[in-house]
């Protein structure tokens, strides 16, 4: 049996892809066409996602994966100099414009982020090509919780 679940807006309805099946739940990043380069949108659908498995008794284990040739190529650079910008300043900022804030992750979904070291399933990484950055930096995040 298979459940499809889809993103609710924006962007994050193609970028993590979620497939379900005999309890074995598997994320793909899905931005092929750029080596699944990291965006903030990226970063809130896995946020969301990784919630939504969480809270699916149905789910034992989550896998990860890039479709195409990587897993992911880290930040998506292609921004130039504002790849960075809302990083820099860092949550809960009273400087962040809050609309771009918003914009990635809605406030209603920020006070309920879960971090993959708080989940008690195990997420593993298959990870298909090359990892670099932030690519792999989640892989590490997955590993801790495998401990």
């Amino acid at each position: 049996m298979t459940r499809q679940k889809q993103e609710r807006q924006g962007e994050s309805d193609s970028v993590v892809l979620c497939d379900v099946r005999d309890g074995v739940a598997e994320l793909t990043l899905n931005r092929p066409d750029r080596l699944n380069a990291f965006t903030p949108q990226m970063g809130a659908a896995l946020i969301t996602r990784f919630r939504e498995l969480d809270e699916d008794d149905l789910v034992r284990v989550i896998i990860v994966t890039g479709a195409g040739r990587a897993f992911c190529a880290g930040a998506d650079l292609g921004g130039g100099d504002s790849t960075f910008k809302g990083a820099q300043r860092g949550a809960g900022d009273p400087n962040a414009d809050a609309a771009e804030e918003e914009e990635v992750l809605p406030k209603e979904a920020r006070a309920r982020e879960i971090r993959p070291w708080q989940i008690p399933k195990p997420i593993i990484a298959a990870i298909n090509g090359p990892a670099v950055g932030v690519g792999l930096t989640l892989c590490l995040q997955w590993a801790r919780c495998a401990e």
